[in-house]
């Protein structure tokens, strides 16, 4: 689409300027921050004069009104430490296992949540969570089975915030919930792995 050829104008635009203009890799790290792409990247260095991640930090929290971001942005920024953090896969199946004692004990029809993602294929780290949520009883996507399920999801999303799981809410979107979750694993004394991202889908 429109948008992903811009960003890939922008991408380029990024790579000249920085072989003309080394200061200009600050818009390279300003991209890991989950949710920010290379064209607001260039504009937060250009227009805005960010000089590093903590220097974007630090405007945004003594609220600068001229440094716009977005919720997801701002997520990403709050978490920022922690997500560009990989995971293994016992933090993974942990936390995962926690979600579906909970959840099983909580929903009376029956779940299925499979771990998807970079966890599916075998890869010993992660960068974030995958989760693939059904219900048997939900076999096809007519309107009265999709309000059905936008029910039990919202049931199911609630219980994970209740039970301090998912402490941060990234997007709601029809298909996919993305969300903060406390891994909560024991023992872990790495903070910098406590909260990671997770993507739901529906």
């Amino acid at each position: 689409n429109n948008k992903q050829l811009d960003d890939g104008k922008e991408l380029k635009q990024i790579i000249d300027i920085e072989k003309k203009h080394p200061e200009f890799i600050i818009a390279r790290k300003l991209m890991t921050v989950s949710g920010i792409g290379p064209k607001q990247a260039l504009d937060l260095v250009k227009k805005d004069k960010i000089k590093s991640i903590n220097d974007l930090k630090k405007k945004v929290n003594d609220g600068d009104s001229k440094i716009e971001l977005t919720h997801h942005q701002e997520i990403g920024l709050k978490y920022y430490d922690e997500l560009n953090c990989v995971m293994n896969r016992k933090e993974i199946k942990y936390t995962v296992d926690k979600i579906k004692e909970l959840l099983e004990k909580n929903i009376k029809t029956k779940i299925n949540i499979t771990i998807a993602g970079s966890y599916r294929m075998n890869r010993e780290y992660s960068n974030d969570i995958d989760l693939i949520i059904t219900f048997p009883s939900i076999k096809t996507r007519n309107s009265s089975n999709t309000k059905n399920m936008k029910i039990k999801m919202n049931k199911v999303i609630q219980l994970l915030f209740d039970n301090n799981i998912i402490i941060d809410e990234i997007n709601s979107g029809v298909n996919i919930y993305t969300a903060i979750v406390n891994l909560d694993f024991p023992n872990n004394n790495k903070n910098k792995n406590k909260n990671k991202k997770c993507n739901i889908t529906k």
